[in-house]
């Protein structure tokens, strides 16, 4: 039998070690509304091309890195957290 060593709260992989989905999503809407803004686009024209609220696009324009918008879902607590040994 295999002992597995649980990942730490804040991982960004599942446990088959895929990135998980909301890590990878906002990864892919950072990068498409970064090149959206470097080709000239304007936040409106982007929300219309990606299909975001203007709120979200806003703030994947304002963010330095995808690491500052990743913060969020890779520490957010769980009801399962008092009962995780850290």
């Amino acid at each position: 039998m295999l002992s597995q060593t649980p990942e730490p709260a804040g991982a960004t992989l599942d446990v088959c070690g895929r990135e998980r989905r909301l890590a990878a999503r906002p990864r892919e809407r950072y990068s498409a509304v970064r090149q959206l803004l470097d080709d000239g686009s304007t936040l409106e024209e982007i929300c219309r091309t990606l299909r975001l609220d203007r709120s979200a696009v806003r703030r994947f324009a304002r963010a330095t890195s995808t690491d500052e918008l990743l913060f969020k879902v890779t520490n957010r607590s769980t009801i399962l957290d008092e009962y995780t040994p850290t």
